[in-house]
């Protein structure tokens, strides 16, 4: 593929595999935030579903980040890739983080 080859050349390979890790990261971070402050909200306002799939989401992106990171790691070592690309894994990634984060934003809202 021409996106594993892209990411051999070294610079590009570390970009990537920092940006993975970034987001691995604020994945976490952000899971235990919308955990943590969602205690604390009303539970007729913040309904388990909608925290289910915000936490979900949120999670769900964690998971395709790393999964990026190791293909990245794996392509910098010579293994072939399997299954989706790095740079596929990376954009699922911000969709979920986005999707999370947008839902998040609306618990809170609703709750002021």
């Amino acid at each position: 593929m021409i996106e594993d080859e892209e990411i051999k050349q070294g610079e590009g390979a570390s970009l990537h595999y920092d940006f993975a890790k970034f987001l691995t990261t604020l994945s976490l971070v952000a899971l235990g935030g919308v955990l943590g402050l969602t205690e604390k909200i009303d539970p007729s306002l913040a309904k388990p579903v909608i925290v289910g799939f915000v936490a979900g989401s949120i999670g769900l992106a964690g998971v395709s980040a790393l999964s990026a990171a190791a293909s990245i790691a794996g392509i910098a070592v010579g293994k072939k890739t399997r299954g989706l690309s790095p740079r596929i894994n990376l954009m699922i990634a911000m969709l979920l983080l986005g999707m999370g984060a947008g839902g998040f934003v609306m618990i809170w809202l609703r709750s002021l």
